[in-house]
Parts: C-alpha cells; sequence; structure tokens
C-alpha cells in the first residue's frame, strides 16, 4: 500500500500549474512578515547604496505605493548616498526608495537601468512606445536655467503625440528646485492614487535596441 500511495502522490504533484492558477497566484501578490523594521534604513542592490523609508505604522495586509525619488546633480565624482534618509518631497504614508547615483553611473547608464528597472518595469530603454502606457505628471519651473520651459515643452508635446500620457503643471515662477511642491502635492497625490501602478498589465509595447540586454517588459521575458 505505502509504495502506491508514494507514486500517486508523485503523480499528483507533478502535475503542471495551468496558466489561469499562476496568473491568479501572481496577482493575489506575496504574503509579507509583520515583524519589519521601520523608518529610514540604509540598503545596498550590488554596488548601488539607497534609502529605503518605511511607514513608522507598517502593517503587512495594507497595500502601500512604493515611490522612488531620483536625486539631481548626477555628475559628482563620489558615490556616498546622500542625505539622512529624510524625504525631501514627503506625500501620503508610503514607502519610499532614494538611491544614488554618480558620473560613473547617472540615471541613464545601463547599470543604473539595470539596477533600477522596477521604477518603470521595462527594460526596454526609454522608447517612445514603452511609455505608451504609463501615465506622467511633469512640472516645470518658468525659470529654470538648465531646463527652461521652451526646451521642455516641444519635447512633452512631442511624448503627448506619441500617444505618452501626461499631466503638465508647469510653475512660470519657480527655478531649478522644488519650491513648487507645496503647490501641487494635492493634485500630485490625487494622480498617484487614481494612477497606481498596474505589475500585470493586459496589453504591453515593447521596443529595444538590444534583446540580449533589455529583454524584459513587465511580466514578459522575450528569450529570442
Amino acid at each position: 500500500m505505502f509504495p502506491v500511495i508514494a507514486l500517486f502522490l508523485l503523480q499528483v504533484v507533478a502535475q503542471p500549474a495551468t496558466f489561469d492558477a499562476e496568473y491568479a497566484r501572481l496577482k493575489q501578490g506575496r504574503t509579507y512578515a509583520k515583524d519589519v523594521s521601520t523608518g529610514a534604513l540604509r540598503r545596498r542592490h550590488g554596488r548601488f547604496e539607497y534609502w529605503l523609508v518605511i511607514p513608522p505604522n507598517y502593517d503587512p495586509t495594507k497595500r502601500y505605493q512604493v515611490r522612488f525619488q531620483l536625486h539631481g546633480g548626477v555628475m559628482r565624482e563620489d558615490s556616498l548616498l546622500r542625505g539622512d534618509g529624510s524625504v525631501r518631497l514627503a506625500g501620503g504614508e508610503q514607502i519610499y526608495i532614494m538611491p544614488s547615483s554618480w558620473n560613473e553611473a547617472p540615471w541613464w547608464s545601463d547599470a543604473q537601468a539595470g539596477s533600477l528597472r522596477a521604477i518603470l518595469g521595462i527594460s526596454g530603454g526609454l522608447f517612445l512606445n514603452n511609455l505608451r502606457n504609463k501615465p506622467f505628471f511633469v512640472v516645470n519651473g518658468g525659470k529654470d536655467p538648465l531646463y527652461p520651459s521652451r526646451i521642455v515643452e516641444p519635447l512633452i508635446a512631442f511624448m503627448t503625440d506619441a500617444g505618452v500620457p501626461i499631466t503638465y503643471r508647469p510653475q512660470p515662477q519657480a527655478g531649478h528646485d522644488t519650491s513648487w511642491w507645496p503647490t501641487v502635492r494635492d493634485e500630485f497625490e490625487t494622480f498617484t492614487r487614481t494612477h497606481p501602478r498596474v505589475p500585470l498589465p493586459d496589453r504591453l509595447t515593447w521596443e529595444v535596441s538590444s534583446t540580449r540586454t533589455w529583454n524584459r517588459a513587465h511580466w514578459l521575458t522575450v528569450g529570442r
């Protein structure tokens, strides 16, 4: 009797899961632990350090937005992590990730793209086709000496014409800074709540320059 039972169990375990069952499991998500550190935590992914900020009243049964904040001034020589973990553009209760960039690893480099691919959910590079189903909230200072409106707005128009959904909020009196945050904070928080990231979209757009390096779009990996 025992060999028969063992054989039956092996046959049951060996049955492959259906696509619908696996898809439902992915949509349900993980089960997270309750006993975790909170506050500003210094972490590392390979050679890239980052701040991970967990809400003080973290509840594993609650769904949180995860917001990445990328700093400017990426041409400095040292790779030291900036600040003390304080969130500069603090919004609602959510999880913040604040990584580090420097002259050998600017945000647009392949190394950073590989480390930060979770931000966009793609690894196909910043082709317009890859941005079509990802809404943008764009703020630009009218007195920004580095990126004035006359340079930024034609690009926004080009992206909009290509089908990229953009909410544009120019700030005529602002410079190259974030002094505008108190003015747009409430609208931006509403925008993020009404445009949650969809990790498993029903439809994908994907454009790449090389399938060897950039072969992933959300849940789809292209092998050849």
